[in-house]
């Protein structure tokens, strides 16, 4: 599967970039040939306004006023030239020598009547009748006839064919298309390169999801069988009347009824875990006071404390020293809950749990600390895994998810959440609260 996924990455990758390339590629090389093919319609046009000849230069001098008329010509010199510089106007003085085009005229049945050919070098008249033919054939207007661009124009009876020499400008126009498919195929190359060094590591996280997606598959499924498996077992028994005595009766009942509450809270656990990590999960920060929302988790669970005669000690949870927090007082309260009950999970009868706070830069630090058997360090990176339980003689009851539900809460607050432990030393639970 990860195979397939990584072709299925290069090859998506690949084919997008080579889209965008050629489509690059194709804008340039179009405005450069439209570009081209403009200047190109308007050398045609003047040289066929100006009856097939070269219009005279900018700054060639009027011509003489008429007989009588004594207002001197307006002279048309433009400013001197720097060096290095040439005119933008295609008819300068450069353009005589530059410029390689005939004219051809032809009556209206298409007999060559004239082949104007002193500007050009590569057509004789024997010739020139060819290439009247191909341009009347096409009919008035603009065309190409291999490196000739042509205009086709009405003149008296007939017509007059332009015909513009634009070789050099073919070739560059594909020279630089050329260019271009050689550096595309170069950047694809190159890109290929890249994604095929890099592709494993691109898909490394999705693998890596789908892998944990399957593993919390069958951890849920094995952690899911047992309760169910009690519960059948027991109403097998109760069904079929094997149970005669109310006493056992009612603890075969009670029994049922402990597996499925422990069903319906891994079931929540479950659903809860997969709305934090999915980002469905609801998270409203505000400013808030610790003193407005830790007080009411410790308060149950000092109860429960009591009641299964561990010590709970607050003296260090100084919450009126605090700043106003910024935080989901909700979201706290059920992480201050879960490092709670993971706490008196573990310390048993005469145990004890300490409660901290204190500050930190810009935010508050509190702890959860217990004297119960500790976490080992080979322990201590996966306690926050999903149905990952270090030491199963303690964890006859819970779903294994609390854990791993605290460390999405505190990822989706932006929050941060660690542990340190010993051996035969306890447990110290910290998490961040961020100040206003």
């Amino acid at each position: 599967m990860i195979k397939r996924l990584r072709n299925r990455f290069i090859r998506i990758a690949m084919l997008s970039v080579t889209a965008v390339m050629l489509l690059l590629t194709l804008i340039l090389n179009g405005a450069n040939f439209l570009s081209t093919n403009a200047d190109l319609n308007e050398m045609l046009t003047r040289i066929a306004e100006n009856h097939g000849t070269l219009p005279a230069p900018a700054d060639e001098p009027s011509p003489a006023p008429a007989d009588g008329d004594e207002t001197p010509p307006e002279p048309k010199n433009a400013a001197p030239l720097r060096p290095n510089e040439r005119r933008n106007d295609p008819f300068g003085p450069e353009a005589a020598f530059s410029t390689r085009f005939f004219v051809l005229r032809c009556d209206a049945g298409g007999a060559l009547l004239s082949a104007e050919l002193d500007h050009i070098a590569a057509v004789t008249e024997d010739s020139a009748a060819d290439y009247l033919a191909a341009a009347l054939r096409h009919g008035e207007g603009y065309g190409f006839i291999g490196d000739y661009k042509f205009l086709v124009t009405a003149d008296g009876e007939g017509y007059m064919a332009v015909f513009l020499d634009c070789y050099q400008e073919m070739r560059a126009l594909r020279l630089v298309l050329g260019w271009s498919l050689a550096a595309d195929a170069a950047c694809i190359l190159l890109v290929l390169l890249l994604v095929l060094l890099l592709s494993r590591r691109a898909i490394d996280p999705v693998v890596r999801s789908a892998e944990q997606q399957k593993q919390f598959i069958t951890d849920a499924s094995h952690e899911l069988k047992t309760p169910i498996t009690c519960i059948k077992a027991r109403a097998e028994v109760l069904y079929d009347g094997l149970v005669r005595d109310e006493t056992e009766r009612r603890d075969y009942c009670r029994a049922i009824l402990k597996e499925s509450d422990l069903l319906e809270d891994m079931v929540m656990d479950i659903l809860e875990l997969s709305r934090l990590q999915s980002g469905r999960a609801s998270i409203t920060k505000i400013v808030t006071h610790a003193d407005g929302v830790f007080p009411s988790a410790v308060d149950r669970y000092a109860m429960l404390c009591g009641d299964l005669g561990i010590e709970l000690d607050t003296s260090g949870l100084d919450l009126e020293s605090l700043p106003p927090l910024y935080t989901d007082e909700d979201r706290i309260r059920d992480l201050l809950g879960i490092l709670l009950d993971n706490a008196v999970k573990f310390v048993g009868r005469g145990g004890k749990i300490w409660l901290t706070c204190a500050r930190r830069g810009n935010r508050a630090v509190f702890c959860v600390r217990d004297n119960g058997p500790g976490i080992a360090k080979a322990d201590q990176s996966r306690i926050f895994d999903r149905f990952y339980k270090a030491d199963t003689s303690h964890n006859s009851r819970g779903s294994g998810l609390g854990l791993a539900i605290a460390d999405e809460i505190v990822r989706n607050l932006g929050e941060k959440l660690w542990v340190e432990s010993e051996t035969g030393s306890g447990a110290a639970f910290y998490f961040t609260v961020s100040i206003a």
